[in-house]
């Protein structure tokens, strides 16, 4: 199953200096089961397994991870 990540990137320049309203781009960055990277695969593994543990065992399954996504220019 490919993975979506929706990258929206704000620019609140007109809110700043002329009072108006922020201007948003959302764009879609679809990638394959091949082109994901291991240890992003690992981090979706070890969040499922927690939340089948909680939801079986009502305690436990805890990840001590966090996904940060950035642009790159």
């Amino acid at each position: 199953m490919p993975l979506r990540i929706a990258v929206t990137v704000c620019d609140c320049a007109d809110v700043v200096h002329a009072g108006g309203e922020p201007h948003r781009v959302t764009s879609i960055i679809e990638l394959t089961d091949e082109q994901m990277p291991d240890n992003l695969r690992r981090y979706f593994r070890d969040v499922a397994t927690a939340k089948k543990l909680k939801e079986k065992h009502g305690s436990g399954g805890y990840v001590y991870q966090s996904v940060t996504l950035s642009l790159v220019e």
